[in-house]
């Protein structure tokens, strides 16, 4: 095999690969491209949860991304999608859930958490200062006894 070969053939294989993960849809402009690009961006993918509904591979992910496109096609808003992702999914589903009863530990658990460290450390640390820093006369013998160590123990 010469090397034109094998090059078209690694073409056509990454290229395969490119079109099995992207979806192909048609814009009518690159507004509503960029729109929807970056609507799937703040989507979470429920089926990997770390990664986006836009860089995500699974088939959820595909089914919602087409759901989505459909959807931007009928005119809806970003919010009217929020919506019926959200009464599908719940709040999850969203990467900066709407401040509620439901998500409030989820928005300010860490600074409590936080607060909570700090106070217990600042405690701690008050504590600390105030102990004693003189040692009691039974230390003291010993602190002397380890400093100047007696003839006879050389031994």
């Amino acid at each position: 095999m010469n090397l034109r070969t094998t090059l078209a053939l690694l073409l056509l294989t990454f290229s395969c690969q490119l079109f099995a993960v992207t979806n192909e849809f048609e814009f009518g402009n690159r507004v509503n491209e960029q729109r929807y690009l970056s609507y799937i961006s703040k989507i979470r993918c429920l089926v990997c949860q770390n990664e986006s509904l836009g860089s995500s591979r699974s088939d959820l992910a595909i089914d919602l991304r087409n759901e989505i496109y459909r959807l931007m096609a009928q005119g809806q808003s970003n919010e009217q999608i929020d919506d019926f992702l959200v009464s599908r999914y719940g709040d999850f589903i969203l990467y900066q859930p709407p401040v509620k009863s439901s998500t409030l530990m989820l928005w300010f658990g860490p600074f409590v958490l936080l607060f909570v460290l700090l106070t217990l450390l600042l405690f701690r640390i008050k504590k600390m200062k105030n102990q004693p820093t003189t040692l009691s006369a039974s230390e003291q013998q010993q602190a002397r006894e380890l400093l100047n160590p007696k003839e006879d123990q050389h031994d």
